[in-house]
């Protein structure tokens, strides 16, 4: 049960997980060269891909929070590996460059589909808080 659980998709409509022979053998990285088609559960490019270049999708989203230390926190609870993608791996200024911008993405989202982002997301430690300077 727990590979399934690992290797399913949420359907959209809130009623259950599905496996997808397509995508669920797709590895994550915070920077995906890859997107996933809900409903239709195809897989595009988002860059140009050279041949021998891993498909790799998303698994978080900007709906997580912003910093690297959540989204690794996800993918432990969630998919039972800590991410290590080009991003999650950068270190000092670079990495808390990396997660401001996340984290401005991330409200820009939640304020363009009209929702307010949730306090626990606001209240990250060291975040960035838009409008805070």
């Amino acid at each position: 049960m727990r590979i399934f659980v690992t290797n399913a998709f949420t359907k959209s409509s809130n009623d259950g997980m599905e496996c997808f022979l397509k995508i669920s053998p797709l590895n994550h990285s915070c920077v995906a060269n890859a997107e996933v088609m809900e409903g239709e559960w195809d897989v595009f490019a988002t860059r140009m891909l050279e041949k021998g270049d891993e498909v790799l999708i998303d698994y978080i989203g900007l709906q997580h929070g912003g910093s690297t230390a959540k989204r690794q926190m996800y993918t432990r609870d969630s998919f039972e590996f800590i991410c290590n993608c080009p991003t999650c791996c950068l270190e000092g200024m670079d990495g808390q460059i990396s997660d401001a911008r996340r984290m401005i993405l991330s409200f820009l989202k939640f304020k363009m589909a009209g929702l307010e982002p949730a306090k626990a997301f606001m209240a990250e430690p060291g975040a960035f808080r838009p409008g805070k300077g």
